[in-house]
């Protein structure tokens, strides 16, 4: 019998929190785009200004611009080289 390997401490941290997570939203969060973020941002902002609640939800911003920009550097690291974690580990133990 072949020797499956653990998954790693990202994949077990993620199956744990969606495991947290009622299947319908489930569903809806894999199909969520930021555009769906942006937008639900400014749904609630409405419903606050119509019932005098108002919050600065704008601090949300530079937090998915960061988010956004983190994704991008993340996808262009593992799409530039498939040598990359070797690099990497490297790295952390010449430390």
């Amino acid at each position: 019998m072949a020797h499956q390997p653990r998954p790693n401490t990202f994949q077990r941290a993620l199956d744990k929190f969606i495991a947290t997570i009622p299947p319908a939203q489930r569903t809806e969060f894999e199909s969520c785009t930021l555009k769906d973020v942006y937008d639900t941002i400014k749904a609630i902002q409405k419903t606050h200004a119509s019932e005098k609640r108002m919050r600065n939800m704008n601090r949300l911003k530079g937090f998915l611009e960061a988010m956004q920009n983190y994704g991008q550097m993340i996808d262009a690291l593992l799409n530039s080289t498939i040598y990359l974690g070797f690099v990497w580990v490297r790295s952390c133990r010449l430390r």
